[in-house]
């Protein structure tokens, strides 16, 4: 699958793409992470998820100090190239985009079936939900049940390092009582 995903042309971004990012593809991940899409100058250079620029980097920081192995994570993202606007910078990926690469993270998901998952940011929140959503910060450390697994909403890291949207010691406590949840 991961050979596939990294060849993949399915819609548009192959063309604009450094790397296709497959995502770990733990089958011992308890805890999966999941973004909106490689950054441009993180997981789009690297070929790694969240790695390299400031909420890569953040996230990383954040494993660390809560002594979260890479054993016991999956670390992918819904889309698995980078969507940029007409300068170059992220932007979030169309419904068409989404619906043309999301059955990878589907079978991501059936294939680690891990215990928690955490959605960063009420986009990915949307797709794992099937719902629309007003007002992300209602479910933010929101634990949902699902089927097979619990779903634990969270900010986006760039929503912290890039805009300041959530104040960042009150992200690492909830980093941190997602580490004591579960």
């Amino acid at each position: 699958m991961i050979d596939i995903i990294k060849k993949c042309k399915k819609c548009n971004l192959h063309k604009g793409r450094t790397n296709a990012v497959a995502g770990d593809w733990n089958p011992r991940a308890k805890i999966m992470f999941i973004g909106i899409a490689p950054g441009r100058l993180g997981g789009d250079k690297t070929g790694i998820p969240f790695t390299k620029d400031k909420s890569g980097r953040f996230f990383r920081e954040l494993l660390n100090k809560n002594n979260i192995s890479q054993d016991i994570i999956n670390v992918t993202n819904l889309v698995r190239c980078n969507p940029r606007d007409s300068d170059g910078k992220n932007r979030d990926p169309s419904h068409d985009e989404i619906k043309k690469c999301s059955r990878y993270l589907e079978k991501e998901i059936k294939f680690v079936k891990p215990k928690v998952i955490v959605p960063f940011g009420k986009l990915v929140t949307e797709y794992l939900l099937k719902i629309r959503i007003k007002n992300f910060k209602d479910f933010h450390k929101k634990i949902i049940k699902n089927k097979n697994s619990i779903i634990f909403p969270m900010y986006h890291p760039s929503y912290i390092v890039n805009y300041n949207g959530y104040d960042r010691k009150s992200y690492e406590k909830d980093f941190k009582t997602l580490v004591r949840l579960f």
